[in-house]
């Protein structure tokens, strides 16, 4: 009884629960909720200054958008389960394929690089350590698009987050240590602390903690020391990552603790998107007719992503629910086909899928250049390298 109460079982069901797009939608939903909630004697600044009202048709709206989604979901994902797994793909691109992570290790370095060398060429040396010394590395993030950015060789920079995650994979499972785990490391921590992507950090957590709890059972396999030492590297990336964005703005706003900015940063953009989103409710009519939320939301403008719904409602009307369902139908399905490739490489459509999901609360992620890099890289990698292999063992035999 004791073990089945235990700390580290607690902390299995826990994860098996959350990495499921069902529970992904939820989560953020419910915490972009909470934020909006907390009472303004706690002193942060959520992004408005007069709330949204609380009735039933915006509060209504909010949680029918939501939970339709997580029902189709949930009902799509468990019939991809049932999807026979291609023999293959198991065979020639398991997990282990050393071959396979080369690729999107050389992808993202190709894509890193490149977008380095461009950053640094376009704002020279010295304005480069400018951003960073004066906590403006939104000026290093937006360089590129500066110059002009479409897709094309700086979109492959986003596969560092496979490779990374994939480098703290081989990590916990104590496989052989190669050159190509320390570069990903380093240009994954270059980048994120650089480049301040944050919800970034998140995707390439959700991608090692998939990988890891493939099987869940990453509870009983990790050391527990390893597993809050990652946990605490990760908050300390987003700690380093917002101080060298924003520690500017919240200095002016009174705020000097490192940790305590991150923590109010959170809360400004957890509920932001709540507060628009019941906007939305409260003003159907003229969200149905097209018209953009910021035309009748109090709402800051440096906050430009404030939910799935609010972006996509003036464009689809109505039928944005409809929308959405067959969005979640589709990609539903697919998360549960990749979750069952549990010991190949297609797996990694999984978690990306599960990034995508998990962003709803705040931005529509599924048709965006990361998204379809990520899944179109990490899956047509696999597909490709099975079926040369397939064809080089025909033309053997």
């Amino acid at each position: 009884m004791r073990l089945l109460f235990s700390p580290r079982n607690t902390t299995q069901k826990l994860i098996n629960s959350v990495l499921t797009p069902q529970w992904i939608v939820l989560i953020p939903a419910f915490l972009s909720a909470f934020a909006w909630f907390l009472p303004e004697s706690f002193g942060f600044y959520k992004g408005f200054d007069n709330p949204e009202k609380v009735n039933v048709l915006s509060l209504g709206m909010v949680i029918i958008w939501y939970f339709s989604i997580a029902l189709f979901t949930y009902t799509a994902y468990n019939s991809g389960k049932k999807v026979k797994i291609l023999e293959d793909i198991n065979r020639y691109s398991k997990l282990d394929n050393v071959w396979l992570y080369r690729f999107y290790s050389w992808v993202s370095i190709i894509g890193l690089v490149s977008t380095i060398y461009s950053t640094i060429s376009y704002l020279g040396f010295n304005n480069f350590f400018d951003a960073v010394f004066k906590f403006t590395t939104n000026t290093i993030a937006k360089a590129i698009y500066n110059q002009g950015y479409s897709v094309g060789l700086y979109s492959l920079r986003y596969i560092i987050i496979i490779s990374f995650a994939l480098a703290c994979y081989r990590l916990y499972k104590r496989e052989k240590f190669l050159f190509f785990d320390l570069v990903n490391i380093l240009l994954f921590l270059i980048y994120i602390i650089f480049w301040g992507r944050r919800l970034q950090l998140v995707c390439s957590i959700f991608v090692f903690l998939c990988l890891a709890n493939s099987h869940k059972n990453m509870m009983q396999n990790i050391n527990i020391r390893k597993f809050y030492t990652f946990i605490l590297f990760g908050l300390g990336m987003l700690i380093i990552a917002t101080v060298l964005r924003n520690y500017g703005t919240y200095l002016d706003r009174g705020y000097s603790n490192p940790i305590v900015v991150t923590f109010a940063n959170i809360i400004e953009y957890l509920s932001a998107p709540f507060q628009v989103s019941l906007s939305i409710g409260n003003n159907i009519d003229q969200a149905f007719n097209g018209i953009h939320y910021r035309r009748f939301t109090d709402i800051s403008v440096t906050l430009t992503t404030n939910s799935a719904f609010a972006d996509l409602t003036p464009k689809y009307g109505f039928f944005v629910f409809l929308y959405f369902i067959i969005v979640s139908i589709v990609f539903g399905f697919l998360a549960g086909l990749f979750q069952k490739n549990k010991n190949n490489y297609l797996f990694l459509g999984y978690p990306v899928i599960l990034y995508a999901f998990f962003e709803v609360w705040r931005i529509e992620l599924f048709f965006k250049g990361i998204f379809l890099t990520l899944l179109i890289t990490s899956i047509g990698a696999v597909l490709i390298h099975t079926t040369l292999c397939n064809l080089s063992k025909r033309r053997i035999s």
